[in-house]
């Protein structure tokens, strides 16, 4: 090996060595810095300071739940929906009736048709079937 390739892995393994050592004071910093009295005591104001916020959000959840005007809203809301559902049931109810009324028209056209009799039949049966009727009629009234 040459000079110059040796003082690079030299190099190398210093620049290595030394980015390791920066990594263990870090890490022996911050343990000793965490273990001090004002960091604790920064953590506990936080944490302290969190459940506060915390309590004090959920209070005013609670109020917000029991305000009138809150309940009022909720209760318009609950009107709103049931308004929406009868309205909706009405629709159905109403298309349902309307579709089966339809039906039922077109079954009674049907059979009204069926029992009516043709315009095509011959003029002198209907004839003769009219005049029989009259004829009974006029032998009830003589007797």
């Amino acid at each position: 090996m040459t000079n110059d390739q040796n003082n690079s892995t030299t190099d190398k393994s210093e620049l290595a060595e030394e980015f390791s050592r920066l990594g263990e004071n870090l890490k022996t910093l911050l343990q000793v810095g965490w273990q001090q009295e004002e960091v604790q005591k920064l953590n506990e104001d936080i944490r302290k300071g969190f459940q506060s916020v915390n309590g004090t959000l959920e209070g005013a959840l609670d109020d917000l739940k029991s305000s009138p005007v809150v309940e009022m809203a909720r209760k318009q809301g609950a009107e709103v929906a049931e308004s929406i559902r009868q309205r909706e049931l009405g629709n159905k109810v109403r298309n349902d009736l309307t579709g089966l009324l339809n039906k039922l028209n077109s079954e009674l056209n049907k059979t009204a048709d069926k029992w009516t009799p043709d315009d095509s039949a011959e003029p002198d049966a209907t004839a003769s079937e009219s005049a029989a009727p009259q004829a009974d009629a006029a032998d009830e009234s003589a007797e």
